[in-house]
């Protein structure tokens, strides 16, 4: 099957969504670090399976990101919380 790339480029270049369009980039990323040309070791496979996971969650919106500094302050009056 031949594809025609710069068509192709064209077309993801055009969603107008850059959530998807993101989405779109970060599978095709992805499909470069398969299992067909080297091998990886298991730990490094694994990892990467996590990190895409985790990448997909959060461009799907299944995952809400958090600032830092909010995160430390979250926890922080959690902790106090327990001291009571």
């Amino acid at each position: 099957m031949s594809v025609d790339v710069e068509a192709a480029v064209a077309t993801i270049l055009s969603v107008d969504d850059l959530d998807e369009r993101a989405l779109v980039i970060h599978r095709l990323e992805r499909s470069l670090h398969s299992e067909g040309g080297t091998r990886q070791t298991a730990a490094r496979a694994v990892w990467r399976e996590e990190i895409d996971s985790r990448v997909d969650q959060i461009l799907s919106g299944q995952v809400e990101l958090v600032d830092a500094d909010e995160t430390y302050h979250l926890l922080s009056a959690e902790l106090a919380d327990m001291d009571r």
